[in-house]
């Protein structure tokens, strides 16, 4: 490390720009570095609680029928619609983010999200899924754990909804890892659901955010096996897809 230091010191003098020198090392200070050998960072320990709590809340709702996961994945989507909470977490969204504007970011909230329940809510996610007896093949959904969710900032309070309910819908669990700009309006979102989850009657830990998110969190929830979603999927592209992950 410090003969790297040295090196780079010594480019910066090379170059005839001296003064880039304080700013050099304040970037090397806070860079977060690798954690020791045999020692995990806070960071990894951190994503590692939340796999672990992750992975305990979808083996409860693993055996969950059709029926079931219809009406968990509703009671979410409905504890964020609804009129008055969608302005709230409207404004909260541009205020925090500084991006966007109030009336689109209440659409997305108030009508989205609920057109996203609407396009999944009849589509067979449990059991037998689709026959094809020409060929002999079966096709049966099986959920594969816990999946790893990017939110932008720039769509905040809709994208961990809908993450959350395509996952939901498949029997899995949801870690939503938020851009650091929008991390308290995906709270915000991720508390909403977690209490209608435990409404229905199952464990609020199907669905988690991660806070002070990082690029480092993220890297490190992909290491632990967790599949990262970068944009939305229909349920049946996402249950085929899903059978890559190696629980």
């Amino acid at each position: 490390m410090y003969v790297l230091l040295s090196m780079m010191l010594a480019r910066v003098a090379r170059a005839g720009r001296p003064a880039l020198a304080p700013h050099l090392l304040r970037s090397l200070a806070t860079t977060p570095s690798a954690p020791l050998p045999g020692t995990t960072s806070p960071a990894a320990e951190e994503i590692a609680d939340l796999v672990k709590r992750s992975r305990a809340a979808q083996a409860q709702i693993a055996h969950y029928s059709q029926e079931q996961v219809d009406d968990l994945i509703t009671a979410m989507v409905w504890s964020v619609c609804n009129e008055s909470t969608a302005k709230h977490i409207a404004q909260h969204t541009v205020d925090e983010t500084r991006l966007g504007n109030y009336d689109g970011k209440f659409l997305k909230i108030f009508r989205k999200t609920r057109a996203a329940l609407q396009d999944i809510i009849d589509d067979k996610s449990v059991g037998v899924i689709e026959e094809l007896p020409e060929r002999n093949i079966v096709k049966i959904a099986k959920p594969v754990g816990v999946i790893g969710a990017l939110s932008p900032s720039t769509n905040p309070e809709a994208t961990p909804v809908i993450k959350s309910i395509a996952a939901v819908k498949g029997r899995n669990s949801i870690i939503v890892a938020p851009h650091p700009r929008a991390q308290k309006t995906n709270a915000l979102i991720v508390d909403l659901m977690r209490e209608a989850i435990v409404k229905m009657g199952a464990p609020a830990d199907l669905v988690l955010g991660v806070e002070n998110p990082s690029v480092v969190k993220v890297r490190d929830e992909e290491e632990r096996k967790c599949m990262i979603l970068g944009k939305r999927k229909s349920v049946r592209d996402l249950s085929e897809r899903l059978l890559y992950l190696k629980n």
